[in-house]
């Protein structure tokens, strides 16, 4: 059976209702490699935003010179750590285009985990001593981006 005009406009105009109720729930996502890297990237600058603000109450709460010293120490070997396992995470992709995508979702990951120690750091009122490694790969390239004093 076919539908008059009427009715098939009235189907048309639910549809399209439909549709639009629906786009807001839609998930933005990136959708081309360029943008899918780029995405991580704004990820990565974010957490790494948080990490250095995280990073910068545990040092203040620290109540040595000494306890500050030996965490800039250990920071600093943590970066290394974790940009050394972002290359090693970026190879799998053999220079392919998603490779930045791949360094840069393991150098958010590995940062968000960075943080959530620090946090613990703060929540137990920085006695135990900090962890350097971001995994048990060997440092082997300089720090990202990641600034400490």
């Amino acid at each position: 059976k076919v539908l008059s005009p009427p009715h098939l406009l009235f189907v048309l105009f639910c549809c399209v209702r439909v549709v639009l109720l629906l786009l807001p729930f839609a998930p933005l996502h990136a959708q081309t490699q360029a943008s899918m890297n780029a995405q991580a990237h704004v990820d990565f600058q974010r957490a790494d935003a948080d990490l250095n603000k995280t990073y910068q109450s545990v040092l203040e709460k620290l109540p040595t010179v000494e306890r500050k010293q030996k965490l800039r120490e250990a920071q600093r070997a943590w970066v290394v750590s974790r940009d050394a396992e972002a290359a090693h995470a970026a190879k799998e992709a053999d220079g392919g285009s998603m490779a930045p995508t791949l360094r840069y979702a393991t150098m958010t990951h590995l940062t968000q985990e960075r943080i959530k120690e620090l946090k613990a750091l703060l929540d137990h009122g920085t006695e135990s001593e900090p962890k350097s490694a971001a995994s048990g790969v060997t440092p082997s390239s300089a720090p990202e981006s990641t600034s400490f004093r």
